[in-house]
């Protein structure tokens, strides 16, 4: 028997047994083989982590409050939540206590194929369980690790033809903004094909929601979904920002082999796609300067350029708050600082050359220990995924750069364009408040997570890019649409 405190009746105690009057929530099922006082804890956790049917730590008892916190101890004796969080399962089930029973499970097996039907069930069944278990662990593995095999398959820079595309930025796990979209822009096909332009999970509620079903979509139309990795589909931001622990909070510790596996598939993500020869497509940015010079406080280090550091009458600088590479937004202003452009711009053929196989390095101090060949491998991957475009031309400082990146202006845009005969940059990577932005006159910003955090009051916007009759080619438009009453934030 165990004593459940926090979970309503303070000092209740209860054995295992009691789980025979328990009836199971949002898909759930008991474990198969029978709970009784025979059996011990230790057995029936092991019997309780095997079975894959079981989707949630929460457990509605018929009549009786008390069964409430039994199903919360239970809980705890499998290890499927934190014993902090014991108190929020048992108050999650009281609120439950309308739900229905009716099994919500969506099977992916072994010779299982991603086809119409699975699509619709498994867009509309995550709509209405979103926050809940919808595919066992065996089977969310198998349909991840097929995606993979298809994402391996595909090169660092996809070239791909088509007379139309929507471009979808940032997601965020906002899944009913995935869904809206499909609303506005019509689903996924083969005719109707769409490139999603990284981060699709952290922040957001529904990160899992929106990762399955983008990796169901890939495996239903290869050639007409297309997907570019973001900064936020790397091991560490996922462990800081939410989507670790949303599959912790759904599958309990076994959720890590899920995390493995999304991970793995993350690393084989194209980092850029070419549309008809003419539009570079990418999370972030271009590539920095070359040579890559220190940004630095005035007065040190010689490299002529200086990061404005001007202290006002309360000790405020406007520049780099002591050494490193630690900048303060407070008054900092990029673009008071430049670098020139490059000597010679990155053609696409290095960009395609690039292993993408990697996790990004996490900081500018990590980049300065590798060894050089893989530190500038590093940096120009680092550039494509977080380098953000400004308004002055040459190179800036980034405030993301602790990462050792830059910012770029309008002539750095232009010179790669010209260099590897392009017309127009798109990427994302930024909140927009009209959800899309011409941020340089040939490059377009396009962030689909309206009302981002749940406080930046943006729209949302995706890019369609079609051909024109006229000109013959790749002519931009979009839609906006105002965030979903639906969507729920993290806490990250």
């Amino acid at each position: 028997s165990l004593n459940a405190t926090g979970a309503g009746e303070k000092g209740v105690s209860v054995s295992c047994a009691m789980l025979s009057a328990l009836v199971p929530l949002g898909g759930s099922s008991l474990p198969s083989a029978p709970l009784d006082g025979s059996r011990s804890s230790r057995h029936s956790a092991a019997s309780h982590r095997s079975s894959h049917r079981v989707t949630h730590a929460r457990y509605l008892h018929r009549t009786s409050a008390a069964a409430v916190a039994a199903a919360a101890a239970c809980v705890l004796a499998r290890h499927w939540v934190p014993r902090r969080k014991l108190g929020r399962v048992a108050r999650e089930a009281v609120a439950l206590q309308a739900a229905p029973t009716k099994q919500h499970w969506l099977f992916y097996g072994p010779d299982s194929t991603v086809d119409d039907d699975f699509l619709s069930q498994l867009l509309s069944i995550q709509s209405v369980r979103a926050g809940e278990m919808v595919m066992s662990l065996a089977d969310a593995l198998r349909l991840v690790q097929d995606a993979t095999a298809i994402l391996r398959d595909e090169d660092t820079l996809c070239r791909v033809d088509f007379d139309k595309v929507v471009v979808v930025g940032d997601l965020h796990g906002q899944y009913h903004d995935l869904l809206r979209i499909f609303e506005l822009a019509g689903m996924p096909g083969d005719d109707n094909p769409y490139l999603f332009n990284g981060d699709f999970v952290d922040r957001g509620s529904n990160s899992l929601e929106v990762i399955l079903a983008l990796f169901a979509l890939k495996l239903r139309f290869p050639k007409a979904v297309r997907l570019n990795r973001g900064n936020h589909e790397a091991v560490k931001l996922n462990l800081l920002y939410g989507f670790a622990q949303e599959l912790y909070n759904r599958y309990g510790p076994e959720g890590e082999r899920l995390f493995n596996a999304f991970s793995e598939a993350f690393r084989w993500l194209p980092l850029a796609h070419v549309v008809n020869s003419e539009v570079f497509v990418v999370h972030g940015g271009l590539p920095g300067p070359d040579p890559r010079l220190a940004f630095i406080d005035a007065g040190g280090g010689g490299t002529g350029y200086d990061a404005v550091k001007q202290v006002d009458e309360t000790g405020r600088s406007g520049g780099r708050k002591g050494g490193g590479q630690h900048l303060s937004l407070l008054g900092y202003n990029p673009d008071n600082v430049s670098l020139p452009p490059r000597n010679t711009e990155l053609t696409l053929e290095q960009i395609a050359a690039l292993p993408r196989y990697l996790e990004p390095a996490g900081d500018f101090g990590a980049l300065e220990r590798l060894p050089f060949e893989e530190a500038e491998v590093q940096r120009l991957v680092v550039d494509l995924l977080w380098a953000d475009p400004r308004g002055k031309t040459g190179y800036g400082p980034s405030y993301r750069v602790q990462n050792g990146c830059y910012i770029f202006g309008p002539d750095v845009t232009d010179a790669f364009l010209q260099r590897n005969g392009l017309r127009l940059v798109v990427r994302s990577h930024e909140v927009k408040v009209n959800g899309y932005e011409w941020t340089h006159p040939s490059l377009i910003s396009v962030f689909s997570a309206a009302n981002y955090l749940g406080h930046a009051r943006n729209k949302g916007a995706i890019l369609k890019l079609e051909r024109s009759h006229i000109s013959g080619h790749l002519e931009p438009s979009f839609i906006t649409y105002e965030a979903s009453e639906r969507t729920t934030y993290g806490s990250a």
